[in-house]
């Protein structure tokens, strides 16, 4: 059994194709965790630099998973274990498939 670490993030990077969706997450991360620092990235190059300079932030995605397969395969590559949230206005079936199957996020 795993266990959760109820530490708050101290770093977040909350990334998506939205803009209005990411910024809003931003803002709620930011409320809700007035201590940690929170960036936002909208291109995969300003992403994969912040993770670079930030290894151990928690990165929250927000995508629609069936439109981004390849962005999927290609972090559970790069980051096998790093936590990562998903946040979606629509979840479909194939999109607990793709989760499960380049995630292994139930």
């Amino acid at each position: 059994m795993t266990e959760h670490n109820r530490m708050p993030a101290r770093q977040i990077i909350v990334y998506g194709d939205c803009w209005p969706v990411t910024i809003a997450v931003a803002h709620l991360v930011r409320r809700f965790l007035p201590g940690c620092n929170c960036e936002t990235a909208y291109r995969l190059p300003v992403l994969l630099q912040q993770l670079r300079r930030k290894p151990e932030a928690i990165l929250i995605l927000c995508l629609r998973p069936r439109e981004h397969l390849f962005l999927f395969y290609s972090l559970r590559q790069i980051l096998p274990d790093y936590p990562v949230m998903v946040i979606s206005d629509e979840l479909f079936f194939s999109d607990r498939v793709v989760l499960k199957v380049y995630g292994g996020i139930p």
